[in-house]
Order: structure tokens, then C-alpha cells, then sequence
């Protein structure tokens, strides 16, 4: 086979190559996330937040509502290093979220159709809401 032949399949392979690195990763549509922050993000989105005591006194001391609030919480940045999420019913996340500019770590306890606030580990110092 002469060269120039093979690389005239090499090219159509790569060309099919791009095509579907387009269609599965950067067209868009409604294909489920594949990285799991971005999947995080999703849940997030779709669920429905639970307003406990605890978050009603927090979103009080940032001076945000619970729409404000789960706005942020599509934003989030989660450490499943940290998150205990294995071998458990319900699932508790270290989250990372930022409201009013200011960067919040919080455990998020979340199931299958609901998420709350567990606990506030950074960014609420000031708010005295344990």
C-alpha cells in the first residue's frame, strides 16, 4: 500500500476522531456530565433544597435567600477526597461554594431527590448559627 494511501485513511481516522470528540464533549446537548463535580453541579440543580434551621440562620448572616443559595450551590466545587459518599446511605459532600464573593466550605448531606446543609466549615465565623 503506498503511502500516500495510508495517509489519506490516517486523516479520514482522525477527521471521524474530531467528529465525535465534538458530538460527545463539546455539542450541546443533553448528554449527562461526565466529570463528577460537573455531574455534582447537575444534582445539585435539579434537586430540592432543604431549608433547615441551620441554613435559615446562615443564609440570615450572608444576607442571601434560598434561591440565591441554591444558585450557588450549581457553582459548587465538591472534594470527594473529603466527602464521605462510599458504602453509606446518605451521601455527605465537602463542598466549596461562593457567596457574596467570599469562599464557603460546607458539608452538604444529600439524597436522592433532596439536599441540605449538614455543616458550615469555613466562611461563617461570624455568624454564630452551631
Amino acid at each position: 500500500m503506498p503511502f500516500s494511501r495510508r495517509l489519506l485513511l490516517f486523516g479520514v481516522g482522525v477527521f471521524f476522531g474530531l467528529v465525535l470528540c465534538y458530538v460527545f464533549f463539546y455539542n450541546n446537548r443533553d448528554y449527562p456530565s461526565w466529570l463528577p463535580n460537573d455531574r455534582m453541579q447537575d444534582e445539585f440543580e435539579r434537586d430540592t433544597l432543604i431549608v433547615n434551621d441551620l441554613l435559615t440562620c446562615y443564609m440570615a448572616c450572608w444576607g442571601v435567600d434560598s434561591a440565591q443559595f441554591k444558585a450557588a450551590m450549581v457553582e459548587v466545587d465538591v472534594d470527594f477526597g473529603e466527602s464521605k459518599v462510599r458504602d453509606v446511605e446518605v451521601k455527605i459532600y465537602y463542598s466549596t461554594i461562593i457567596i457574596n464573593e467570599k469562599e464557603v466550605v460546607l458539608d452538604i448531606i444529600s439524597r436522592e431527590t433532596d439536599f441540605e446543609l449538614s455543616a458550615v466549615i469555613s466562611g461563617g465565623e461570624r455568624c454564630h448559627c452551631n
